[in-house]
């Protein structure tokens, strides 16, 4: 879902499903800032690379580990006793070390997968590269003011500054491999963090051009192993978290219900017939689902070297199985023209609506399916 927020603090953030007990993944943004389309489009590589770790397995939940908060308060209590003695309320104090720590731990997650987001960007969307320059630029300058504004810094704990020092510094580089605009030396580093900032970098390249799935989760790990955080973070297996979900028995709205059918929960026929009636039209005018959108680019992937007769019968074979209905959640459908895959109800919908839209788009609108901007947006992710 794609959803302008004007409260936000940064341009564009994603919040992902696993993360909230969802059935969809939901990207805000403001509205009128320039550059908004390559933020939009960087939180959905967020979202494609979590998608390719789930289909392998290995997608992880990026959580703050029990105990962390309180740990991190011991580490900087020196500061915050500073703090309470130059008249600083308590309380105001509190708010604003638990306001770092969850900074430092967002720092900490996005800063390692966001490089492999750009540099994929870059080299997959060469027409974006004058919005993500001037974003990235833009990006870094507030970096480097965050690191350097006496305003700020004379606040912050030493590590913590140190920390946020190494990862924008890492950002910068990034910027001037890409771009080829020298940057770095506009962060002061101290001999330490140079070496770190030099050896988190080259850890990063081992795994730049060959990346496998999930493997940016190692990266953060090692990195956060590295700059002695990971007393405050933890990745949990995606499986362990969505077991949660099956305990999940509310009958009060349609989410709830729908997690429960991606647990297996059978209905029958008319009873899904309705509900994913009632969930089709909940979708109108609620904005992008950006499930439906990934799904179709690899609909459109997959039909690009597909004759027109051959989409046609995966058209058809759809339509049969949706006169029964087609649970948007439920899981295991099977299509016999493509024996090789199985199909989440998400996923065959979208099969469904771009198998017509390119081989019989003359009848697409008879499918009474909501999902022409979710097509629109596919295809202009999907290149040829």
């Amino acid at each position: 879902m794609l959803k302008e927020d004007d409260s936000i603090l940064t341009i564009a953030k994603v919040e992902l499903a696993e993360n909230h007990g969802w059935d969809y993944h939901q990207i805000l943004y403001k509205s009128g800032q320039l550059a908004v389309d390559h933020l939009i489009l960087h939180e959905l590589v967020h979202i494609k690379f979590a998608e390719e770790a789930r289909k392998e397995g290995v997608n992880k939940i990026f959580t703050e580990k029990k105990g962390g908060l309180r740990l991190f308060k011991d580490r900087i209590k020196k500061n915050t006793d500073k703090l309470i003695k130059k008249g600083i309320p308590a309380e105001k104090v509190m708010r604003y070390v638990e306001s770092i720590f969850d900074g430092i731990n967002l720092l900490v997650y996005n800063a390692p997968i966001d490089l492999f987001i750009e540099d994929f960007l870059y080299h997959t969307f060469p027409k974006l590269r004058p919005y993500q320059f001037y974003s990235l630029y833009r990006l870094n300058a507030e970096a480097v003011q965050a690191v350097t504004d006496p305003a700020s810094t004379d606040l912050a704990p030493p590590f913590v500054l140190s920390v946020n020092k190494v990862y924008n510094a890492i950002s910068t580089i990034l910027f001037e491999d890409l771009y080829g605009i020298k940057s770095t030396g506009m962060i002061p580093l101290t001999g330490k963090e140079r070496n770190t900032v030099k050896e988190l970098w080259d850890e990063y390249t081992d795994y730049r051009n060959d990346k496998e799935p999930g493997e940016e989760y190692e990266v953060a790990q090692n990195w956060g192993d590295d700059l002695e955080m990971s007393d405050f973070f933890e990745f949990r297996d995606e499986l362990v978290q969505e077991k949660k979900l099956t305990f999940v028995d509310n009958d009060s709205d349609l989410l709830n219900k729908i997690e429960r059918w991606a647990e297996g929960v059978e209905e029958s026929s008319e009873e899904e017939r309705e509900k994913m009636e009632t969930f089709l039209a909940a979708q109108k005018g609620s904005g992008l689902n950006m499930s439906v959108v990934m799904y179709m680019v690899g609909a459109l992937q997959y039909f690009q070297a597909k004759p027109r007769e051959k989409i046609k019968e995966v058209a058809f074979e759809i339509a049969m199985l949706g006169r029964t209905g087609i649970s948007p959640e439920k899981k295991n459908y099977k299509l016999n023209h493509i024996p090789s895959s199985t199909f989440s109800g998400y996923r065959l919908l979208a099969y469904y609506y771009v198998s017509w839209a390119v081989a019989i788009p003359e009848m697409l609108k008879e499918l009474q399916l909501p999902f022409e901007q979710e097509y629109d947006m596919a295809k202009k992710l999907f290149k040829d």
